[in-house]
């Protein structure tokens, strides 16, 4: 049954590329080799829900599924929506950038009343047929009053998880919208999450694939990955990551469970381990690391809440340490940026006053200015573009929260990562005053799992989680000074 799929979507989509452009590459064949994949493209329910652990191949056939719809019914409107939109940029838009559409259709193309990808409303628009023209919107229901004003036929939501109950409404209310077109449906995409979590109680995953009708009559159609469906799309390295998984990790995202986590969140976390002094080497360089060992820093924004920033420095061991700690609150994107350029300044300035003359030879290529391999933040546009103009840039960072907390607790538990003592520039006097964290290694102890949601203060356990977690999942793309 799988091999019919790919054909039928790109066969479908290529008709409307011809007409518009007069030439179309060969049909790509995607075959569909599980049975969740299979029910994603062919199920018409009105409710969809998905649920398997990572890698369970869960976006390619949705991504399809949205191509296929919009190009089988003219003048069909379809939203793929996450709960913030930044996050698809390096899933499921890369996803359905890289594996779905034909290139003609990732740039704008002005004959034809237009169709192709438009940046300003980030939608496909689809090449009209018979004076109908169908589009897929990509969507964040963070900010949902672009959604709310469209009336769509297929909604679907990637990492379903992640919407609490008032924004799964918004999105289903949406969905089957648009009158004589069929079949209209909200299709979610969970990966496990704890046993109270909304979904669990209204697809009821424990009992397996299956139909079910709602109290207006409604069908909701519930499935459940097989446990060995990771291991059908995931690397040889990616099986064993998943296989090494200890305890709810394991249950959750390779067994494909709806299990609880409890207690600290880094209960990995030992300061004996973890917390270590300044090497005795570095006293050399001013108390720096070696020139030639890379840095790199990390952000997570705040005004009220402290604004952090963590300078890293990889060992030759391969071990990070976070060696530098900016953590103060009521500061603009200006002051952070200034105190940034000042302590890298700084250390420069003391490396290059450490060295002698061979050594200003050896080491000329990291003495010209600071330089950092990588620079994670958040993903607030206005702090990086006034960063950037001056000069401090960055890359928006994998946010993910759960994925992230596990990178973290594997280089946690692996040795992998470390904090060096007394690493703060300065204390907050707020904070102080307060008695609240003034540096990331004071958020470990109450941070904690409550219904299922880390809680606690976590500015700094946030830096260090983007730095980790977009080390392992992003390319850099950069080395700047």
């Amino acid at each position: 049954m799988g091999g019919w799929v790919a054909g039928v979507v790109m066969a479908t989509m290529l008709a409307g590329t011809v007409g518009a452009t007069g030439t179309a590459p060969a049909p790509r064949r995607i075959v569909m080799q599980t049975h969740a994949q299979r029910r994603i493209i062919a199920s018409t329910a009105a409710e969809v829900a998905v649920s398997g652990g990572w890698y369970t191949g869960k976006s390619l056939p949705a991504c399809l599924l949205a191509l296929h719809y919009a190009s089988a019914n003219p003048g069909a409107w379809v939203a793929i929506c996450r709960e913030e939109r930044a996050a698809m940029k390096t899933s499921t838009e890369r996803t359905l950038r890289d594996e779905v559409m034909p290139a003609a259709m990732l740039s704008w193309h002005t004959g034809d009343g237009g169709w192709g990808w438009k940046e300003s409303d980030s939608t496909f628009f689809l090449p009209r047929r018979g004076g109908r023209q169908s589009a897929i919107l990509l969507v964040g229901l963070d900010k949902p009053e672009r959604f709310m004003g469209q009336n769509l036929s297929l909604v679907i939501v990637d990492q379903a998880e992640q919407l609490d109950y008032a924004q799964f409404e918004i999105a289903r209310s949406r969905a089957a919208r648009q009158s004589g077109i069929a079949d209209g449906r909200i299709v979610l995409l969970f990966n496990p999450e704890g046993g109270d979590h909304w979904a669990t109680q209204r697809y009821h995953f424990d009992l397996g694939s299956h139909v079910a009708t709602d109290e207006q009559g409604r069908t909701l159609e519930t499935v459940v990955c097989g446990q060995t469906d990771a291991f059908l799309f995931a690397s040889p390295q990616y099986r064993a990551y998943l296989e090494s998984l200890e305890g709810s990790w394991r249950e959750r995202y390779l067994l494909g469970k709806w299990t609880s986590f409890e207690g600290g969140v880094y209960a990995g976390y030992d300061p004996d381990k973890h917390l270590i002094e300044r090497p005795a080497e570095w006293a050399k360089w001013g108390g720096y690391p070696p020139p030639d060992w890379p840095r790199s820093r990390a952000f997570d924004f705040g005004v009220n809440d402290p604004c952090v920033c963590g300078w890293f420095v990889r060992e030759p061991s391969g071990r990070e340490l976070l060696y530098r700690q900016l953590y103060r609150c009521d500061l603009t994107d200006v002051d952070l940026g200034n105190m940034v350029l000042e302590q890298e300044a700084r250390e420069l300035a003391a490396l290059r006053a450490a060295c002698s003359e061979s050594e200003r030879r050896d080491y000329a290529s990291w003495l010209e200015s600071f330089i950092c391999e990588s620079s994670w933040s958040d993903h607030d546009l206005n702090w990086r573009n006034n960063l950037a103009r001056m000069g401090v840039w960055t890359r928006p960072a994998a946010k993910d929260i759960n994925t992230g907390i596990l990178s973290v607790t594997e280089a946690l538990r692996q040795g992998r990562f470390a904090i060096v003592r007394d690493s703060v520039i300065e204390r907050d006097a707020k904070r102080l005053r307060d008695k609240l964290p003034t540096c990331t290694e004071m958020e470990f102890a109450s941070y904690r799992w409550v219904r299922n949601k880390p809680f606690g203060q976590d500015h700094g356990l946030d830096m260090v989680r983007y730095k980790i977690n977009s080390d392992r999942t992003r390319p850099s793309g950069e080395v700047a000074g």
